[in-house]
């Protein structure tokens, strides 16, 4: 996955960037045709706990 693979570059890099705060960013940028999924996600899901890739799954 292309945002996996800049988020680890970015590390490499000694930037530090939190997980949840890649999940929250990725559900502002959704297409429109999944406004309502990343809504329910954001509603029902502990964001805190979710790893980006089990985002990208439910989506």
């Amino acid at each position: 996955m292309r945002l996996g693979s800049l988020v680890a570059e970015l590390h490499e890099l000694g930037e530090n960037i939190e997980e949840v705060r890649v999940v929250k960013k990725l559900l502002r940028v959704v297409p429109v045709k999944y406004n309502q999924v990343a809504l329910s996600i954001e509603m029902l899901m502990d964001l805190n706990m979710m790893s980006l890739e089990e985002l990208v799954g439910r989506l």
